[in-house]
């Protein structure tokens, strides 16, 4: 009998792994970074949720992100807050709301070869949430 802690306890150590790779400011590989996002989407729940931030950050990393805007922050820079993916995880009910204008999300720097490229896009599409519609809506939003 496998416990539901022992299913996402997969999930929880590579987030941790990939706060790790942020300390250290290096990029992480695409494989790498798609085998967190496929991971989440199976599991579902808060998990796919976090992997959907995944995605998001990548985004604003490379600056096309739509769903979270930090030009915009309402908030000093100095009271901003940036959190890990661990502590995202463990406290998601209390920083929710303020993502993207209290609590910014952590770099990520994802190293994408041509090869790897097919493999991104799709874990990536299994993380985003909502209809196809909407996300094409919302790409066109200004």
């Amino acid at each position: 009998a496998v416990k539901k802690d022992d299913r996402t306890d997969g999930f929880d150590f590579l987030l941790f792994v990939l706060d790790a790779i942020d300390a250290r400011k290096i990029a992480c590989n695409g494989y790498f970074y798609s085998a967190i996002l496929l991971e989440g989407a199976r599991l579902g729940g808060l998990r796919k949720k976090i992997a959907s931030y995944l995605a998001d950050a990548r985004a604003l990393t490379l600056g096309v992100s739509k769903r979270i805007s930090v030009d915009e922050c309402p908030v000093p820079e100095d009271e901003v807050l940036r959190i890990t993916w661990e502590i995202l995880l463990e406290r998601y009910s209390e920083f929710k709301n303020d993502l993207g204008f209290k609590c910014l999300l952590p770099n990520l720097q994802v190293r994408v070869g041509k090869n790897e490229i097919r493999q991104v896009l799709a874990s990536e599409q299994s993380v985003v949430y909502g209809s196809y519609r909407m996300r094409a809506a919302r790409r066109f939003e200004i």
